[in-house]
């Protein structure tokens, strides 16, 4: 392999559609499944990689990371378009200095340096509780108000991560006996030097000198951080931590995927997001009897009456998942009031139960008003509307999302912030500021912003 190759190991239900993305696009895929290596007509593997992709927890996404992840993601976000790109970094190093410590809750208050103290927990912290205290932390999460902090470092490889004090862990791809093994002699020797070991799957295939040398680079670079942080006299951050990409893609993106999967073995429509919902089985049903030649189109009208066969129902619970751009969902639960599985459209019904101001509108919401939510297959926004118990309109909120996929038990999509609002009869577009915010950081495309306002401006008319 030559020192220029770009080499990424793609695991997970999006594999096929990536791995040809990628190929198109002058990546060489390495650690290929037998499957994999015969769909794309190769006879030899490549063993090591340099960039991790795989499924994000909910499969609903990927996750990212490795020396080539910039590069990837803005392959991924010209193809994309209608997906959310969260970038998270953990692990910076910091010399910090002790600001207040807060006895009844257990917390140091730490000056980083940075427009947020750091939140240090006491029961984690050994050493001095005096003000002005300088200590050595690590960002390992965030808050609205704060970082939250640890002493306990963590210094990031490309293929391993040292933890101090730690734990050994190997990653669960591993599958090789001799492998295992060698990790555990390289894990043993560090674990004198007071560290543990938390291998990646990159580790796997690369040689016992490479591994020994980026463990000895780590240990290097920790005598580095304490030298510098020995010296400092203000805050100041020491080493960068871990960059991974996690991307929540969106019903026109998982469209986009289902053709490049199409291009390479039998796909039906809807592969990804029916995966995505936990069809596997009866998707891959679905397409062995497309590779038998079957009618593509009964094949998919099947599928669909099979699964919408007995849900959703009017009366029984449903819910509604909108993916944020902070890494947060918003899940909205009731009871379906109306059902058109034709249009796929469904609304449902909650009551309110707690007194305060509807979000945007700054009505005053009382108890035992209700709410109406209208959900609908491919449209590209959720309309809420508010009444009073007596029945009468209070006011409407449209939120403005990706197409929205319909399911038997759940909706889903991505929330794109803009969204509208109606009150006594007038509507106005809110939260743009929000939109630009998520633009200029890189979690929503251009494009995607440009088809939102369009969008937002039409619901402002009441042409939608």
């Amino acid at each position: 392999m030559s020192n220029n190759s770009r080499t990424v190991k793609i695991r997970g239900i999006y594999s096929t559609a990536i791995t040809n993305y990628l190929s198109k696009n002058g990546f060489e895929i390495s650690c290929m499944s037998e499957e994999q290596l015969k769909r794309f007509n190769k006879t030899k593997n490549i063993e090591q990689a340099d960039n991790l992709i795989y499924d994000k927890e909910d499969s609903n996404g990927i996750t990212v990371h490795g020396e080539d992840a910039e590069e990837i993601v803005s392959l991924l976000k010209k193809k994309f378009e209608d997906s959310l790109y969260k970038k998270i970094e953990i692990g910076n190093i910091f010399t910090g200095f002790i600001k207040e410590v807060d006895q009844k809750n257990k917390e140091i208050y730490v000056d980083i340096g940075k427009e947020k103290l750091g939140l240090l927990s006491l029961k984690n912290y050994w050493g001095y509780l005096r003000e002005g205290e300088k200590v050595l932390v690590q960002i390992k999460g965030e808050t609205k108000n704060n970082y939250i902090l640890s002493s306990n470092i963590r210094l990031f490889g490309k293929n391993l991560i040292l933890i101090k004090d730690g734990f050994t862990k190997v990653s669960k791809h591993f599958r090789k006996k001799e492998e295992i093994n060698v990790l555990s002699k390289l894990s043993d020797k560090v674990k004198e030097k007071g560290w543990g070991i938390l291998w990646k799957s990159l580790a796997e295939n690369k040689s016992e000198k490479e591994l020994e040398e980026e463990i000895n680079s780590l240990l290097k670079l920790e005598e580095r951080i304490i030298k510098k942080h020995e010296k400092n006299t203000k805050p100041e951050e020491l080493n960068k931590g871990l960059i991974t990409w996690f991307i929540e893609f969106g019903k026109d993106s998982k469209e986009e995927l289902d053709k490049l999967r199409g291009e390479i073995v039998p796909t039906i429509e809807e592969h990804h997001s029916y995966k995505t919902a936990g069809y596997q089985n009866l998707v891959d049903f679905c397409e062995d009897l497309l590779s038998e030649k079957l009618d593509k189109k009964k094949i998919i009208n099947t599928f669909e009456k099979t699964i919408f066969k007995r849900n959703p129902k009017v009366g029984r619970f449903y819910k509604l998942i909108q993916k944020k751009s902070n890494n947060k969902d918003i899940i909205i639960k009731g009871k379906i009031q109306e059902l058109d599985l034709k249009k796929k459209r469904i609304v449902i019904k909650r009551v309110v139960k707690f007194e305060g101001v509807y979000d945007g509108l700054n009505i005053k919401k009382e108890l035992e008003d209700y709410i109406l939510t209208t959900i609908e297959k491919d449209k590209e926004f959720i309309e809420h509307s508010y009444y009073n118990s007596q029945g009468e309109l209070k006011g409407k909120y449209f939120s403005i999302t990706s197409k929205i996929e319909v399911f038997p038990f759940f909706a889903r999509c991505n929330d794109l912030e803009i969204d509208v609002i109606e009150k006594n009869g007038k509507r106005e577009k809110i939260d743009e500021e929000d939109l630009k915010k998520t633009v200029d950081l890189g979690i929503i495309t251009k494009k995607c912003e440009k088809k939102a306002k369009k969008l937002a401006d039409e619901l402002e008319a009441n042409k939608k």
